[in-house]
Order: structure tokens, then sequence, then C-alpha cells
């Protein structure tokens, strides 16, 4: 799976829970829009971006009641023109409450190459989510609403980003992860997931940092919490045993003399 990374290969990476690599897939989905902006950023946001804005705002559906499936789609559809680029659609709809039909108009827009975005303000913690079986592009949710979450909590979940997660990162990974992670936590300490908290010897969490980077390179957090001292190891479907075998030596070697 590392090759679907562009870390660098002589870097034992054991911080994921930091800074995650972004899998090269997930990386060329967010290229192809800057791609878009970038081909004329002057033209793209100086010139046409208002009037896409604009137009998105002017060409919304309207929806007749009582709501039609069928017809809530036909509607929908009824507006695309050859210079539509995106369909924005609510899930449930804020001024009528209505759970509008996501899954039945996703297939008639990606038919004709649309990705869609869906404004799920209010539905998460009121429907039972399922965002594969949705099949949108961008779904945006709020957790300050029906979830009962503090305010400014929120989510946008991508699909190529689910996608990849889906078809390298699924429950057998993290269960091969997990497992990793506890066959190190056995030989050093701890029980946790996919990232194991190492107690070390009392130590200058920085120079110990900078010790393993610079003479192992390997890239990993040191921790201090009321006054012990932990590296924090993050394990991802890219790493190996053979990474972890790496960051054991080292600290064996690091602390060998007291």
């Amino acid at each position: 799976m590392r090759e679907l990374f562009d870390l660098d290969p002589s870097l034992v990476f054991l911080n994921h829970g930091s800074f995650g690599a972004c899998p090269r897939p997930v990386r060329e989905a967010q290229r192809a829009w800057q791609d878009a902006m970038e081909r004329n950023p002057v033209e793209f946001l100086g010139r046409r971006s208002a009037a896409l804005l604009r137009q998105a705002r002017e060409q919304r559906a309207a929806i007749a009641l009582p709501l039609d499936d069928q017809g809530f789609v036909d509607a929908v559809m009824a507006e695309v023109t050859p210079r539509t680029r995106l369909v924005f659609v609510s899930h449930l709809a804020s001024t009528t409450a209505l759970v509008l039909p996501l899954a039945a108009l996703v297939e008639p827009a990606h038919a004709r190459g649309l990705p869609v975005l869906v404004d799920g303000a209010h539905a998460p913690g009121q429907l039972e989510l399922a965002l594969d079986a949705l099949g949108a592009d961008f779904y945006t949710g709020n957790g300050h609403k029906w979830l009962c979450g503090p305010k400014g909590s929120g989510f946008l979940a991508l699909a190529a980003a689910i996608e990849f997660h889906r078809e390298h990162l699924g429950a057998p990974v993290r269960r091969a992860c997990h497992a990793q992670a506890l066959a190190l936590m056995h030989e050093l300490a701890g029980h946790f997931a996919q990232m194991a908290a190492l107690p070390v010897p009392p130590c200058d969490p920085e120079a110990l940092r900078q010790r393993l980077f610079a003479k192992h390179r390997i890239e990993v957090p040191v921790t201090q919490h009321e006054g012990r001292s932990f590296v924090r190891v993050s394990v991802q479907g890219y790493n190996t045993r053979e990474d972890l075998e790496t960051l054991a030596r080292a600290l064996r070697s690091a602390f060998a003399h007291g």
C-alpha cells in the first residue's frame, strides 16, 4: 500500500496521527479542482466566480408540494444547462422540513457529469446517515444541531477520500495496524488502537525527537504528560513491522546507557 503514498522512501513515518499522509488518488482528485482554477486564476476568480455563484443561486429548482421523488429529480435536472458545473441540494430542508430523495438524484446528475454537493445541516442526529449509499461527491453536516455537539462543530465528507479509505484502509487493514501497534506495546508498554503512547525514561522530549530523526530517519512525536515522557507511535496501512522494529532498536540504543 505504501506505493499509493508519496512518503520519502528513506523515512520511517510513524506520525500519521499528527499530519496523516494523504494518498495519491485523493490528492489527484483535489488537484483536478485546483487545476480548473489555475488554468486562468484571474478569469476564474475575478471574472467567472461571481457569475457562477449568482447562477447557482438563481437556478434553484422549484419543488412542488406534496413531494414526489421523481418529480423532485425531474425538477432539479430540468434546471441543468450546459453551463451547470455542480448540483447543490439539501438533505433535510430547513424551510419545509422535508427529507429529500438524494439517492434518486445522484445517478442522473452523475450521468450528466455533474458532481453533487449536499447540505446536510439538519440530517446528522435526525437521520441514519450512510454516505456511501447516498453516493454524493461532497457532504457537509452540522454537529451542533441534532447531534447536540458544541457550537461550530461540523464535518465535510469527500467522496474520493471515503472511496480510498473503503478500498485500502478498511477493517482488515485497521485490525492489522492495531495488531502491529499492540505487538509493539507488548514490547514497550501500553494498550491503544492504531496509536500507542510508549512510556520512555525521563528525557528531553525535543532532544529525543531530534535524535530519532537525525540518526535513524524516524518521524515520531515525543510527548510529556504529568511529568512522564512518551513516544507516540501512529501505525497506518503503509507501515510495516520493520518500521516498528527500527523504532524499538533506536529507543533501546538511546536509553542503553541510562
